[in-house]
């Protein structure tokens, strides 16, 4: 994604990443916008490009919500440590992943 100055995004790449046409990402950002927490840019050297913009206010909301998300994880993996051991295999596995192969990686 295209990144410019900050927090600022080309919405044409938005629209790429999220795999939405570009009404569908101004149809997601127009109540975003409505409410403040995004802000629309044109690019002054090419009116076609046009950038959506996290406010303060939703830069401090995005914070918010990954610290949230953060504290949510940690509450419930902390008593699975020992589970996710056990487990760990068997993710490797479902990836594809020879675990003594990627021991002997590491080693290297």
């Amino acid at each position: 994604m295209q990144r410019v100055s900050g927090e600022r995004s080309c919405r044409d790449d938005l629209a790429e990443r999220l795999a939405l046409t570009l009404s569908g990402v101004t149809r997601i950002l127009q109540p975003l916008e409505k409410i403040g927490l995004v802000s629309r840019q044109s690019d002054p050297s090419d009116a076609r490009i046009g950038y959506a913009m996290l406010t303060e206010a939703g830069q401090d909301l995005l914070q918010d919500a990954h610290l949230t998300a953060m504290m949510v994880c940690q509450e419930l993996l902390k008593d699975t440590k020992g589970e996710l051991t056990l487990f760990a295999p068997v993710l490797a596995q479902i990836a594809g992943m020879n675990l003594s192969n990627a021991r002997e990686n590491d080693d290297e």
